[in-house]
């Protein structure tokens, strides 16, 4: 199973932990709410805020990307969410397939206990009774029943046993698949607010440059 790879960084702004993938381009602080990009350098892995990003209203290019992004990143974000709730459906299937393997082998194990003792209890009178006080036609009677229970009880132990091991080998393949299939809602997760936020912080720049351009009375070059 391949393995997540994180790298640990502290908020600038309230000094909180994040923990980072790798392939992440923008975060979100659970403790301050600031949105940072995530900018790598040779020096390492710096964080600047949107709020820093956005003080420069004079950069068009960075506006007129911005414009053209908006509706990519927004087709990005809806193909994201698709994914998200797909892997969390399977996660919830996955959990209560889970439950009902669990259930049902309880159940069988129950049943197989109870017959495999009685079988076993009523083998073991009859045996006694074989050996020890039945004469004539009630031995030969006595004798057969006591071999049916006999391998009655096998049977049940054998079917105990077989259940446990195939128990054991379909719980493992469904752990397996829980585990993964919770990375991969993690990496999903991870990818969608990594689209939500480039998707705000594009949409905070365009509104931000128009605004501008309002309230100084310049015309966007042919832009919506």
């Amino acid at each position: 199973m391949a393995s997540v790879e994180l790298k640990a960084l502290n908020c600038p702004k309230c000094s909180a932990k994040l923990s980072l993938r790798t392939s992440q381009r923008y975060c979100r602080c659970d403790f301050c709410g600031t949105n940072y990009a995530v900018q790598p350098s040779s020096r390492g892995t710096s964080l600047v805020a949107f709020e820093t990003l956005l003080k420069d209203v004079s950069d068009r290019t960075k506006y007129i990307e911005a414009s053209m992004r908006l509706p990519r990143v927004a087709a990005d974000v809806a193909e994201a969410q698709a994914k998200v709730e797909d892997l969390q459906r399977k996660l919830t299937d996955t959990n209560a397939a889970q439950l009902e393997l669990v259930n049902s082998h309880v159940t069988e194990v129950h049943n197989s206990s109870v017959l495999r003792w009685i079988c076993g209890f009523l083998a073991g009178f009859m045996w006694l009774l074989v050996i020890f006080r039945l004469e004539g036609i009630c031995w030969y009677l006595a004798l057969g029943a006591a071999v049916f229970l006999t391998i009655g009880a096998v049977h049940s132990a054998e079917r105990y046993y077989r259940g446990q091991w195939n128990f054991e080998i379909r719980q493992s393949a469904n752990c397996t698949l829980l585990e993964q299939t919770g990375l991969d809602l993690e990496s999903a997760q991870s990818h969608l607010q990594d689209l939500e936020l480039e998707q705000e912080l594009c949409g905070r720049r365009v509104r931000q440059h128009r605004y501008t351009e309002e309230t100084s009375g310049a015309r966007p070059d042919g832009l919506p």
